[in-house]
Formats: structure tokens, sequence, C-alpha cells
């Protein structure tokens, strides 16, 4: 839906009475146009998660290893608490509904993805004439472990 211009038209104008609904979607909109643009975008998420999974280990030593609590552990917890929630919960769907033994395969599975599209992306770029971004096969996105 969001790769057809239509069907993403009729779904910003559908969610319009949300501000930053409809902001977000047209960033994803944006983000999905060509390979330079979803180059961008999953190389940016990858930085960010990366970088959250760095921020929980690190309070979690903490914690574990030297009985230490840093002053704005509330703070630090209300600010990870949405995306360490709607992680597990995605992490459970995922060994619920496909054919995930443990949480190990699901993350090789999730990296494998991510690694062999950033490749893809990479190729492309290196590929298009001045101002003239190759497009990428959508598949590839929407039907890889990321997305299953």
């Amino acid at each position: 839906m969001l790769t057809d211009p239509a069907a993403s038209s009729n779904l910003v104008s559908g969610i319009s009475d949300y501000t930053l609904l409809s902001q977000r979607c047209q960033e994803i909109i944006s983000a999905l146009e060509n390979s330079k643009t979803l180059f961008d975008f999953i190389s940016n998420h990858y930085k960010t998660t990366s970088w959250h999974i760095q921020r929980i280990y690190r309070i979690r030593n903490n914690l574990v290893h030297a009985a230490f609590v840093e002053r704005d552990i509330n703070l630090i917890i209300d600010h990870l608490n949405f995306y360490i929630r709607s992680t597990i919960s995605v992490l459970i769907d995922r060994l619920h509904g496909f054919q995930f033994n443990n949480l190990g395969e699901i993350f090789m599975a999730i990296e494998d993805n991510y690694f062999s599209l950033i490749a893809v992306l990479e190729e492309n770029i290196k590929n298009s004439s001045r101002g003239n971004i190759l497009f990428y096969d959508k598949d590839m996105v929407f039907k890889g472990p990321i997305f299953i």
C-alpha cells in the first residue's frame, strides 16, 4: 500500500486528522522511493536500534555487576519502555507464528536480511547514473524476515 501512489495518497488523506501519524506515514513513503532514500532510512534505523540495545546492556551490566543504578534510571526506563515492549512483542509474535526455534534464529534472520538488503541498495546506488537512483525489488523489504 505504501509503494502504490494512489493507495498511499488515500491512506495519508484518511489519517490527515492525526498529524503525527500522517507525518510519519509520509516520511516512510518518501523513504521507500528509491535505493538511496531506503538505504539512508534503514541504515539510520539500524544504528538507532543498535544504540538502544547497547544502552540497555550497559544499564543491565551496571545493575548486575556493580549494583549501581544511574541517577536517572527512571527516566531511562521511561524512554526505553515503549521500545522494549514493542520489540519483545514482535519477537514473541515471530516465535509463535513462524518457523523460528529461538530468539537467536530470529536475530540471525533479521541480520542476514538487513545486510543483504544494504548490499543490494549500495550496489544500486553505485550503479545509478547521476540524479537517477535505481529502484530496488520491494519484495526484498516486505517479504524478508524484517517484515515477515
